[in-house]
């Protein structure tokens, strides 16, 4: 399984191959709740929120060839 979130077309986080690798401008930022994930939880945590980090985000879950997708929004 493979979960990429975006903002905008900034890369907030990437989960492939068990790890997690933070975006730039996130790093000690963002993390994933990957003990929750096989229960269908791909939640993203956002820690020291700036303005900037309010609005759209979008979520990618791959596995195998099936992708879904989904859009929310950090409000202020």
């Amino acid at each position: 399984m493979e979960i990429r979130w975006f903002k905008e077309t900034d890369c907030v986080c990437v989960y492939k191959n068990r790890e997690v690798t933070e975006g730039r401008g996130y790093r000690g930022r963002v993390s994933l709740f990957t003990q929750e994930l096989e229960r269908g939880n791909v939640s993203l945590q956002l820690r020291n929120c700036t303005w900037s980090d309010f609005g759209y985000y979008l979520c990618q879950v791959t596995d195998g060839d099936r992708t879904e997708e989904i859009t929310v929004q950090m409000a202020q």
